[in-house]
């Protein structure tokens, strides 16, 4: 079997526990408008305004059309969210940037106003930002044809008989190298210098991806994307449209293939040698080998690249972006490439250009965080956009998250990730995606979808409601972190040569996390410090040292800071004479600029009474790290994985507490200034009083957080009051009630058989049981289709440039033609056939037959995507082999082969190979695996009745070995709401009635089982297109389909 986390023991148990409550006053008039008090968050936390609602990426991948905008948007609305980024993906059909496009967009502001919905834009189509769907490579060649990347060959493996493609050539002299100005004559020539280009690729519409350091092209770039918005609804930017997002533009050079000897390239742009002279006075050209061998003074010159790249590409492309959308009243969001530092080849330093968004984010993908640990659980990424929020006065801070975790992500994960990231500064969610449609190979693009189309959908507000809840309360207020820990970004610049790893740079990676997870760990409360930020926005006043709105007491130095930057260095100088505190885990920085310097350990020991050196975050350093108003007791003993935010509110102080762990609890204690304790729950809305002891100036709290729990207090310093529901202390140990019998189980949904492999008859070509995205893209080749993206289906993690794919529709003339046939099995045995439905694809494009008899579809009806056509079938059905039948004359453009869904009341039974269809059993306790529904991802009843003979306790279900997305609780034919992570508890006091009750629990699955991946053991929740891409070349046994053990395991 195949688990994707340990079993928890499951029952159903009804608990009776004992109450006990405190009382409180009652609240005053909360109308304010002051966002630093707990009046403001008060006042809105039971329905937080759509500002502080999610907005997930809403995506465009098909041919767009007002009713399925109006739909998307009612349904977004309806679901708990507050916004939606509209985002052209690959499969995008509506040409991008057309009139059409902009008056579909202009129709979704329109209908967001009416919905009471943002519209937000996303200033690409796909990704990474900056070369608009190929529009800026069409309109502006020199956008790219000069070429990227700089590859070093010795002169030896270079055929000077062709010598196109170089660059540039040096000698070796006494005091280095010099450029050899003629070509004609290499004889001295060491090295010369290959010209590599970003690749040409359907990736990219056709063209490449577009050099943002070229000056022009980001304003390019703006023209190109920004003027139809412009046009329409320009006078919405700032109100129903708040702003864009940018995603992942980079500056990283052209990749060369992994076996090539000469390695990987390092980056160049047309005017990078002058710019660099103009900034450190020398000629880069001499110095190039450097970037790629430990030669020279390589430290230095490594150091004085990346910073002159970072600077150019925040003058290009931040600042230009920056000034256009705080013009035009918009705020500037989206990420970058944070995840890969400390290599900074497609980004030097990430801080540093977040200060150009109005509203900083990152991005944290994937459910992996063992195997991914640069994604969830990388406290760096989320500590250092938070830091530069702080220190720039950014109210928000954004996430994209969630993306290509699988149709198998759960609520209890989408939880505990969000806690997390909330925890260390987010405010602002970013679902990773909502899909406009499943047709063709748009289902597959990093899924999940978190839309109509997943399973647990109708219980998606139970988490949009409590982000919304998070981000209200933590946009309030201000964190006082007064520790800076200097980021030893510009360190990691000199250890970075264009063939990537060093020993060196991934020691200091590695040191600096360990620092970044002690002071987790430790409860210390900090801000990190980028060099270029405190250049632009440092200071010193009366000791303290300043970064923008932000005052530090101290500064840390970490393990791993062999550099510092001219203006860091001054303005520590200042810092030291004005009397500031340097704690030094660093061993002092050997170097200033890149430049060997005995400068910093000079005032070290100048000022040796101030700097203080440490081997470790020991108990003497954690003693100068403790703040006033707050203190954990014993934090590295809490237990579980532990993260908090503090925040500051004119009344007191509000604290959020997560755990990360999905196993072990977290025992919690600490005191704060303050005078009594608030529960914020932000699961129900409600605000609660909450147990503590009262000190003269503080309080005392203590609690238990279960694996994956959260907890938000709000400690008032005795200046406000509140109405609160009485704080419920839960028992330990309670009476189980015994159910009336044994569980009654129940499919509420039809079964489902997936068919991926089919018999194909095209052009010359007559296959036998082939993956179906084989079948697929032969029909492509086979007309001619060149390979485009990633294979010859071009809608396939392609991008359309202007009408470039819907234009290839000639290849399929009137004579071409397809037959596709899809086997499926039924036994003898099976008596309710009609039941059995067919689903399909875009219905429409085809001619369609069960056993030589043409089906029609049913009107109105669809399943799973309102492009996917249902028929009856039934009738026509045989025992053995059955064969349905799609035949398309001519082809389509967008006859993308896909799958054949069969639904109905069958047992799926493996088989030798795929499966067989044969009556289904009752269903009991256990895996729906072992039962029949191995390809099934939706709902499961389990009931039974309990005896109550009063109603006065507290009564709760508790789940226990059970694994699903999420659980709904019916009792007595009413929903009491949903379990969807640890401890499994709800309380269903208000729904019990004296005697006889029927509890009903609702196991929802997942789309994983049925959309999959389901060959060649693929990883769970690691999930990219290329992750269905391949496949065993004939139809493998059905137990070798990896789905999941979804189910209620025992009673």
């Amino acid at each position: 079997m195949i688990h994707i986390k340990d079993a928890v023991r499951f029952s159903i148990l009804i608990t009776i526990l004992v109450l006990a409550s405190t009382a409180c006053d009652r609240s005053p008039d909360f109308e304010t408008e002051n966002k630093n008090s707990s009046a403001y968050i008060l006042e809105r936390f039971q329905d937080p305004p759509i500002e502080y609602r999610s907005a997930p990426f809403w995506v465009w991948a098909g041919d767009v059309s007002e009713e399925e905008i109006d739909l998307q948007l009612t349904d977004m609305k309806e679901h708990g969210m507050g916004g939606a980024f509209l985002h052209a993906r690959p499969g995008m059909i509506t040409e991008y940037l057309s009139d059409e496009w902009f008056d579909l967009a202009n129709h979704a502001v329109e209908v967001g106003k009416k919905e009471n919905i943002h519209i937000w834009l996303y200033d690409e189509h796909s990704w990474p930002s900056g070369y608009a769907g190929g529009h800026v490579a069409a309109e502006m060649p020199d956008s790219y044809i000069h070429g990227q990347g700089l590859q070093m060959v010795p002169i030896e493996d270079i055929d000077t008989s062709d010598l196109s493609d170089y660059y540039l050539f040096l000698r070796e002299t006494d005091e280095g190298y010099e450029v050899v100005d003629d070509h004609s004559d290499l004889n001295d020539a060491v090295f010369g210098f290959r010209m590599h280009h970003y690749s040409q690729t359907g990736r990219y519409g056709g063209y490449s991806y577009v050099d943002l350091l070229v000056d022009g092209v980001t304003e390019k770039f703006i023209e190109l994307t920004m003027t139809g918005y412009e046009e329409r609804f320009g006078e919405e930017f700032g109100r129903q449209v708040p702003g864009i997002f940018t995603d992942e533009p980079h500056i990283q050079p052209p990749s060369v293939p992994s076996d090539d000897p000469h390695g990987r390239t390092t980056r160049y742009t047309p005017d990078l040698y002058d710019v660099f002279e103009d900034t450190w006075g020398y000629d880069l050209r001499k110095h190039l080998p450097s970037l790629f061998i430990e030669t020279g003074d390589w430290q230095r010159i490594r150091h004085n690249y990346y910073q002159v790249l970072l600077d150019m590409f925040i003058e290009r492309w931040g600042k230009p972006w920056y000034e256009y959308t705080e013009e035009h009243n918009l705020t500037w969001t989206g990420h970058y490439w944070e995840h890969t530092w400390p290599d900074p080849i497609r980004v030097p330093d990430n801080m540093a250009i977040y200060a150009y968004k109005q509203m900083p984010g990152i991005d944290l993908l994937f459910n992996t965080p063992e195997e991914r640990p640069d994604q969830f659980g990388n406290v760096r990424n989320v500590r250092e956009v938070r830091s530069v929020a702080n220190q720039l006065g950014r109210t928000r801070t954004l996430s994209e998250t969630f993306g290509a975790s699988g149709w198998e992500l759960d609520f209890e994960d989408m939880k505990r990730h969000g806690d997390w990231m909330y925890a260390l500064g987010i405010n602002f969610l970013t679902e990773h995606m909502y899909y406009g449609t499943l047709k063709g190979s748009r289902k597959r693009d990093f899924p999940q979808s978190i839309s109509y189309h997943a399973p647990w959908w109708p219980h998606y507000p139970e988490l949009s409601n409590y982000f919304a809840r998070l981000s209200l309360a933590l946009s309030t207020g201000r964190q006082i972190n007064t520790t800076l820990v200097i980021d030893p970004t510009t360190a990691t610049w000199m250890y970075q040569g264009a063939n990537g790893i060093h020993e060196r740079r991934d020691q200091i990676g590695d040191s600096f996390k360990s620092l970044l997870d002690q002071l987790e760990l430790h409860k210390i409360e900090y801000d990190m410090g980028s060099e270029f930020i405190i250049k632009r926005w440092g200071s010193v006043d009366d000791g303290k040292f300043i970064v923008g709105e932000k005052v530090y007491d101290q500064l840390i130095l970490p393990e791993g800071t062999d550099n510092l930057n001219r203006a860091t260095v001054d303005l520590l100088r200042q810092y030291l004479e004005q009397g500031g505190t340097v704690l030094d885990l660093s061993g002092v920085p050997g170097r200033v600029d890149g430049v060997q310097s005995d400068e910093v350990l000079a005032l070290a020991e100048l000022f040796s009474d101030q700097w203080f050196s440490f081997d470790a975050l020991t108990g003497e350093l954690l003693e100068k790290l403790a703040v006033p108003g707050f203190s954990p007791f014993s934090p590295e003993n809490f237990g579980g994985k532990i993260f908090h935010q503090r925040r500051q509110l004119d009344d007191g102080q509000l604290f959020f507490w997560s755990n990360w762990s999905t196993t072990e609890p977290g025992e919690i204690e600490f005191s704060a200034s303050g005078n009594n304790v608030i529960e914020f729950d932000a699961v129900s809305g409600a605000v609660k009083s909450f147990p503590f002891e009262h000190h003269e100036e503080s309080v005392s709290v203590s609690f238990t957080l279960p694996p994956t729990g959260s907890k938000m207090l709000f400690i008032s310093d005795g200046s406000a009051d509140f109405e609160t529901s009485p704080y419920i202390e839960k028992s330990s140990t309670g009476e189980q009630i015994e159910p009336a019998g044994p569980v009654a189980a129940e499919r509420m949904d039809p079964n489902v058989l997936v068919i991926d492999y089919v018999d194909l008859q095209v052009k010359e070509h007559d296959l036998e049981d082939i993956y179906f995205y084989d079948a697929a893209d032969l029909i492509y080749e086979s007309h001619g289709f060149e390979w485009y993206s990633f294979g010859h289906n071009p809608w396939n993690v392609g991008v359309q440039y202007r009408t470039n794919i819907l234009d290839m529709a000639h290849k399929f003339d009137e004579e071409s033609s397809f037959t596709a046939t899809f086997p499926f099995y039924v036994t003898e045995e099976l008596t309710n056939r009609e039941s059995l439905r067919a689903v399909i694809e875009r219905a429409h494009l085809y001619e369609i037959s069960i056993n030589g008899e043409t089906i029609e579809p049913l009107e109105i009806e669809w399943w799973l995507d309102r492009a996917f056509n249902v028929f009856e079938i039934g009738e026509y059905l045989q025992s053995g082999r059955n064969e349905l039948v799609i035949h398309a004359s001519p082809i389509s453009i967008h006859a993308e082969l896909e799958p054949v869904y069969l639904l109905g009341d069958f047992y799926v039974e493996e088989a030798g190979q795929g499966f067989t269809l044969k009556n289904p059993d009752p269903l009991d306790l256990g895996s729906w695996k072992d039962q029949g529904l191995p390809l099934f991802g939706h709902r499961v009843s389990y009931s039974n009745e309990f005896e109550i003979d009063e109603t006065d306790g507290i009564y709760q279900v508790e789940l226990g070995d059970w694994y699903g997305t999420v659980a709904e609780v019916i009792v007595n034919g009413q929903s009491a709401g949903v379990i969807g992570w640890q401890p499994y508890q709800l309380n269903v006091s208000d729904y019990l009635t004296e005697g006889n009750n029927k509890i009903e629990v609702i196991v929802t699955g997942s789309l994983k089982n049925t959309l999959g991946p389901h060959h060649n053991d693929p990883e769970v929740g690691f999930v990219t297109p290329w992750s269905f891409f391949f496949a065993p070349e004939s139809q493998p046994a059905g137990e070798d389909y990896h789905t999941l053990d979804y189910g209620l395991f025992d009673d």
